[in-house]
């Protein structure tokens, strides 16, 4: 299979750079958001602002217009490196810290945007009307994963684990690092999602 990875200059919100790379922390997100959830709660763009974007929005450029125009901190987000169901990978950078984690604990580290990256799998081929449809959908949707999703995640993974000398145990999903032990009930996070083949990825990280 060859692996085909696009570098985006998207402006995402960043914390500074990234002084030591710990871990890597696995994500799943929509791959399109419609442009009219822009318009009211909670990010309340400008109609002439949300007039200007394509109805479908894919994710890394969502994120790029939500820092630039979102008034509240906590609705900001980013990510080092993204990849949709065809396998086709996007990567923004490593070297800056990424939002990405939120709330996060991990061993004897908390707060991981700072030393952990975020990989995005980017799910459905159109908008889900919302986050409850996005989350029944990575707990039972089994065709949401592809193989070449996983081995070009999988190799990217494996990239960035040598590069930074990454224990194959630091290799997480957002679920283990800021799921509801660490969030609160039903407040955690659940993603990449139980139709995730946690098992499987984590063998393709062995082999590569």
């Amino acid at each position: 299979m060859d692996i085909q990875i696009t570098t985006i200059n998207n402006d995402f919100q960043h914390s500074g750079k990234r002084k030591h790379v710990d871990g890597i922390v696995i994500h799943s997100m929509a791959k399109y958001f419609h442009r009219d959830i822009l318009r009211g709660h909670p990010y309340y763009l400008p109609d002439s602002i949300v007039d200007e974007f394509p109805d479908f929005i894919f994710a890394p450029d969502f994120l790029s217009i939500v820092g630039k125009w979102a008034k509240q901190p906590w609705l900001k987000g980013s990510a080092d490196f993204f990849v949709e169901r065809h396998g086709i990978g996007y990567e923004w950078g490593y070297d800056k810290i990424t939002w990405h984690a939120g709330q996060s604990e991990w061993g004897e580290w908390n707060s991981l945007n700072k030393n952990f990256l975020g990989f995005e799998c980017l799910v459905g081929e159109k908008p889900f009307k919302d986050y409850g449809e996005f989350l029944h959908s990575i707990n039972t949707n089994k065709k949401l994963f592809t193989e070449e999703m996983y081995k070009t995640l999988a190799f990217k993974t494996i990239e960035q684990m040598v590069q930074h000398q990454i224990h194959i145990d630091n290799v997480i999903t957002h679920k283990m690092c800021a799921g509801d032990h660490v969030r609160g009930k039903d407040a955690g996070k659940q993603d990449p999602g139980d139709v995730f083949d946690w098992p499987y990825f984590k063998r393709l990280l062995i082999k590569i």
